[in-house]
């Protein structure tokens, strides 16, 4: 893919990425035969956490083997399975690390080049992440926002949360 280009994606069985350039502009029927569709594995839901990593880099969530959840790590390009690692649970966000997290597993960091668990906090669980902020937001108790940023450099993971936030709603 060349730069500025994107990929579309359908989440389930199976787990399909395309050009959406080619889509839009070419090919309304691009995302069903077209040559930039790629099939890349199935899956057994249709909800199961994904994310991008970069423009053409896709990691899925799953199990290898009927109990051990896993992260599939795809070049949407070519369609080929790049590399794999156990143990993320829940959500997923990349933001120079991947992060998994659900309320009732709190958050883990992973370097996805290794697979190496770099980090895990029970007692943190956001409910979502703001890329361009760089921030995750959390509940707290009386309909408070908790807002966290992201600190560290590359080689350093680190979480500040702020003090909450009143909700309007």
């Amino acid at each position: 893919m060349g730069h500025g280009q994107r990929m579309g994606l359908a989440s389930g069985r199976p787990v399909t990425t395309w050009n959406l350039r080619r889509w839009i502009d070419e090919n309304v029927w691009e995302s069903e035969d077209g040559p930039t569709r790629r099939d890349l594995c199935d899956q057994d839901d249709w909800d199961r956490p994904l994310c991008w990593l970069d423009g053409q880099t896709l990691a899925v969530w799953g199990y290898r083997g009927p109990d051990l959840p896993s992260i599939r790590v795809f070049d949407v390009t070519s369609g080929r399975e790049v590399r794999s690692f156990i143990g993320p649970l829940g959500e997923l966000v990349y933001d120079t690390y991947l992060f998994s997290f659900a309320p009732e597993l709190g958050i883990t960091v992973w370097d996805v080049e290794t697979g190496e668990q770099l980090l895990r906090d029970d007692t943190f669980s956001p409910v979502g992440y703001h890329h361009g902020a760089r921030r995750f937001v959390t509940v707290q108790p009386g309909g408070l926002f908790q807002v966290s940023q992201l600190l560290g450099s590359s080689d350093s993971t680190g979480l500040a949360g702020g003090p909450p936030i009143a909700s309007d709603h």
